[in-house]
């Protein structure tokens, strides 16, 4: 009986060591997912570059130190500016929109908005949506708004994107400058003084 207790004492003892000196059992550590051999390093391809550069604006419009706004660039195809820069309306500045007289009922453009120029728009009219990107299915240009900008008014000024149209007709980057008129606090378009009229095409 002794010699039964003393083997059952050396195998318990054997079986604890062995035990203790075993390293735990841990769950394996994902590796990080590895790029694919055909997976591409290059940057994606760039829309078309701008075509002209921010122009010097009138007298009465001071620049500042802040960059465009994100919403102010658009992607290649979606129309808006292609670069810009921000100014603010210091004096008495004229700036011209057109805009689609049946704005009311077809959601066009109607006679306040974003896009406005420092210019008065002259024809012909195929020109003048080409120079500013402007699709059919945005604008009718069938009615002009003139306006001052009021005092302390935020602007930004720079040559238009390309823009994407419905059917066939697509317009590349313009040289020609076209004004952003940051709306105020009230979310009101900062003009007056606003003189409508038909369009002369």
């Amino acid at each position: 009986m002794r010699l039964l207790l003393r083997a059952l004492s050396v195998t318990f003892l054997t079986t604890s060591l062995f035990a203790a000196c075993t390293p735990a059992t841990t769950p394996p550590v994902e590796s990080p997912p590895q790029p694919s051999a055909s997976a591409s390093t290059e940057p994606a391809p760039e829309g078309p570059a701008c075509a002209g550069k921010v122009d010097s604006p009138p007298d009465g419009v001071t620049a500042t130190d802040e960059p465009p706004p994100s919403f102010a660039i658009g992607a290649p195809g979606k129309g808006a500016l292609c670069e810009a820069k921000v100014y603010v309306a210091a004096g008495a500045v004229t700036v011209y929109r057109l805009f689609t007289a049946s704005y009311e009922t077809s959601k066009k453009a109607g006679p306040l908005g974003a896009y406005w120029t420092f210019q008065k728009p002259q024809g012909p009219k195929d020109a003048y949506r080409a120079a500013y990107e402007i699709c059919d299915e945005w604008n009718d240009l069938d009615m002009l708004n003139e306006c001052q900008i009021d005092t302390g008014a935020k602007l930004v000024l720079g040559p238009g994107q390309s823009a994407d149209c419905e059917g066939d007709k697509d317009y590349p980057p313009s040289a020609a400058n076209q004004v952003l008129i940051v709306r105020g606090d009230d979310g009101k378009v900062p003009v007056h003084d606003c003189k409508q009229s038909p369009a002369a095409w």
